[in-house]
């Protein structure tokens, strides 16, 4: 095995035995640990690196010696994909560590992206833009993040990253144990505690929602799924990023900061006034990100402008000179009764996406560790991350396998309809969305509540020593 230098010059040709291991996993791990015995002392430095199939696995930490004798030198060394790389920097937005902003899955890719070279785009999933914080998190966190947020996964091959709804790739293969037909060995473990759903009732935000809707939420009917789980288990889902709602740019800005001109409104605020409720324009991206203001009055419909009221915000009045609307930012419009379209658009939306969270949980949790014949995958295509193989009559995607680099077809595999990673990346994405929150508050004694706090994802409540913290509120103190 051939190890390179960071300047790309062969450095070491070793030895490696059946010992030398690859192991990946869909969206975590791709390593290869390697213990090899030497007859004479090697100096490793950070940055050497080996290839594998055209992607390059990095020595990011001094590999452990234990040295026999003088003329025998154990190392065990790990070598680490391109993914590890994206743990070195914090995701930052104009250096700024804490940040949010309004954007789609591609938006936020890119972003990422540039704070590397040599980065390449494979598909990205096609999303509707929503307001993101980032809190000082890694740009792998960032991933891990987006993931949950866009309802997405991510394959890294090389340099490349591919964000697409769910990674995988259908190979008609059937495994079963014993003699040519693929298994030495297979173990199911179950794995479902109760998680299964098969009929969800869907709803939206209450934003842009009036009494003539019929409902105070934005609602769709119930939508089922019996064809993995007979029973009918229900439970309703809230998606509150879905809503009616009108998202466009500012084209003009006048000289007060106060009125925008925007081209893309196409409906008479005049005539989706809410009576004794305070129509309101909020900046989602921009200088003023974040921010509502109350709005003055209509505007006429062929000028397409919206005035609004200035605003107070820690002791600083906006917008203003330094912190004001600006051509090409992004903005919405609230608390307005939405014309008929845009309610049917956000119907179609809160259907795509809950029939999406239904294929997912309608799904009985299925897993199994197998060990494969290697005489029987040798003439078969390599397996990769998110090949779909049929097992125990059960079609299973591969999430993760090894194998001795000297012998690719002795593979181990575990091959699931779902990702043990997924429901701890969605815990700890609520989690930090509910800190996040909390920091908004005024909490005066924020370190006192903040200290050994536990996490409930199914009331999102945080209890801690001194109270209980439900969306980022103190709802008791003990």
């Amino acid at each position: 095995m051939i190890i390179y230098n960071s300047s790309n010059v062969q450095k070491f040709d070793i030895v490696v035995d059946d010992k030398t291991i690859l192991h990946k996993r869909l969206m975590a791990e791709d390593k290869i640990i390697c213990p090899v015995v030497v007859s004479e002392e090697l100096i490793f430095s950070i940055g050497d690196y080996i290839l594998l199939d055209g992607s390059k696995y990095y020595i990011n930490r001094d590999p452990a010696l234990n040295e026999i004798s003088d003329t025998e030198f154990k190392y065990n060394i790990t070598f680490e994909g391109e993914i590890y790389s994206l743990l070195n920097l914090i995701f930052k937005d104009s250096g700024k560590t804490r940040w949010e902003m309004y954007g789609s899955l591609d938006f936020f890719i890119d972003k990422i992206l540039s704070h590397y070279t040599g980065w390449t785009k494979g598909a990205i999933k096609a999303t509707d833009a929503k307001v993101i914080s980032f809190q000082s998190i890694t740009c792998r966190e960032a991933l891990n993040k987006l993931a949950v947020e866009f309802n997405a996964e991510y394959l890294i091959n090389g340099k490349e990253l591919t964000f697409v709804t769910k990674v995988e790739n259908t190979t008609g293969l059937t495994f079963e144990r014993g003699v040519n037909k693929g298994l030495y060995t297979l173990s199911k473990q179950n794995v479902d505690d109760g998680n299964t759903v098969t009929r969800i009732i869907p709803t939206g935000s209450k934003r842009n929602i009036t009494a003539s809707y019929g409902s105070d939420t934005l609602t769709i009917a119930p939508i089922e799924d019996t064809s993995n789980y007979p029973l009918i288990v229900e439970k309703e889902v809230e998606f509150p990023d879905i809503y009616p709602q009108f998202a466009g740019s500012v084209s003009v800005v006048s000289p007060d900061f106060l009125t925008i001109t925007c081209p893309q409104i196409d409906f008479d605020l005049n005539i989706q006034w809410i009576n004794g409720v305070t129509a309101k324009i909020v900046f989602l991206d921009g200088q003023l990100a974040g921010n509502d203001f109350e709005i003055t009055k209509p505007y006429d419909s062929p000028n397409t402008k919206v005035t609004f009221r200035a605003k107070t915000v820690n002791g600083q009045i906006l917008p203003s000179v330094n912190w004001r609307p600006q051509i090409g930012d992004a903005f919405t419009l609230v608390d307005i009764n939405m014309p008929l379209t845009y309610i049917t658009n956000a119907e179609a939306r809160l259907t795509t996406a809950a029939n999406e969270w239904l294929s997912y949980y309608s799904k009985l949790r299925i897993k199994y560790k197998l060990t494969f014949d290697p005489r029987y995958l040798r003439d078969k295509t390599a397996l990769k991350l998110g090949d779909i193989v049929t097992v125990q009559g059960d079609e299973l995607r591969i999430l993760g396998f090894s194998y001795p680099l000297l012998y690719p077809t002795r593979l181990n595999a575990e091959i699931s309809n779902y990702r043990d990673e997924y429901y701890e990346d969605k815990l700890s994405t609520e989690l930090n969305n509910t800190l996040q929150l909390i920091s908004k508050a005024n909490i005066t004694q924020r370190p006192e509540i903040l200290r050994h706090l536990s996490y409930d994802p199914i009331s999102k409540t945080i209890t801690a020593d001194t109270g209980i913290i439900t969306g980022g509120l103190v709802t008791k103190l003990n």
